[in-house]
């Protein structure tokens, strides 16, 4: 034989036999678990009489949505075009947005200035000691 001739095939480890004996013990026992937990819960758990499902009212959330929806929209109207109090001991109002409006306009480009006292700019940068 030459060097360069291909080995013939190995013989397989395990005989076939063995393997499908294996296989076929394995489906067996699984086949018997599955009968004997069918046996046990129907022992434990007997069939129940099943009832037909009676049929579930609709919610009755809104009586009248259309009027429901009409107080919605005056609550809102009625906030959004009156004065009232916001948070009273911190003297906050809420007014009207035509007249925020018409103030606003008003005051023109200062409008757009910052509210209050602007923060105090920072010093100069100081080198530290190293």
């Amino acid at each position: 034989m030459p060097a360069d001739a291909p080995a013939p095939p190995e013989a397989p480890g395990v005989p076939a036999r063995r393997v499908l004996v294996a296989v076929g013990g394995f489906l067996l026992f699984a086949a018997v678990v599955m009968v004997g937990l069918k046996i046990v819960y129907d022992r434990n758990f007997p069939a129940v009489a099943t009832v037909p499902p009676r049929p579930v009212p609709q919610p009755g959330l809104q009586i009248d949505p259309a009027g429901d929806l009409e107080r919605l929209l005056a609550a809102q109207k009625a906030e959004l075009t009156g004065y009232g109090w916001v948070d009273r001991p911190a003297g906050l109002i809420r007014i009207p947005i035509a007249r925020a409006m018409e103030i606003l306009a008003g005051k023109g480009q200062a409008a757009y200035d910052p509210v209050g006292v602007p923060p105090a700019p920072p010093g100069p940068i100081k080198e530290g000691r190293r």
